[in-house]
């Protein structure tokens, strides 16, 4: 009986140390579910202020941030103020490309949005950090308005 007691004895600290070698494990996989969430939300969000800009400007109805926009003209301006309201996120760090054909109704128009991916926990800032999240979507235009160049931010990769 004493040779159990003292087996038992010395195995005391054995879950502290299985703990700690568990712990940052643990602690990767609960960040990294945060991250995955919180860019995946950001992602979601880019898609649809894309889709957003792109239906309200095939149908002429951006209301821009100017009182002074006219109603009658598709501004670059009033579709990137509106993609950038729809998003929600920094307007600072939002890039918005709109590609306008140069006739009118039934042609397509594109709009780019790319957001970049930042890492809130700062574990995994390397991986993401630098990243892009961009989304486009094209529609064609479904009334006459008179067409403004849109795009101050060159997006490359939107053409």
């Amino acid at each position: 009986m004493a040779s159990r007691h003292h087996i038992l004895r010395d195995e005391r600290g054995a879950n502290l140390v299985e703990f700690v070698l568990i712990l940052p494990l643990l602690v990767l996989l609960v960040f990294g579910i945060i991250e995955f969430g919180v860019n995946f939300d950001r992602k979601i969000g880019v898609n649809h202020a894309a889709r957003e800009g792109a239906r309200a400007a095939i149908v002429g109805n951006t209301p821009g941030c100017d009182e002074d926009s006219d109603p009658d003209t598709l501004s670059g301006a009033d579709v990137k103020c509106f993609v950038q309201d729809r998003l929600g996120l920094s307007d600072s760090n939002t890039q918005v490309e709109v590609v306008v054909p140069d006739s009118g109704v039934g042609e397509p128009i594109k709009v780019c949005v790319q957001y970049p991916a930042e890492s809130i926990t700062l574990l995994f800032a390397p991986l993401l950090n630098g990243a892009e999240l961009r989304s486009s979507a094209t529609m064609r235009i479904e009334q006459d308005k008179s067409q403004n160049s849109i795009g101050d931010d060159d997006l490359g990769w939107c053409t």
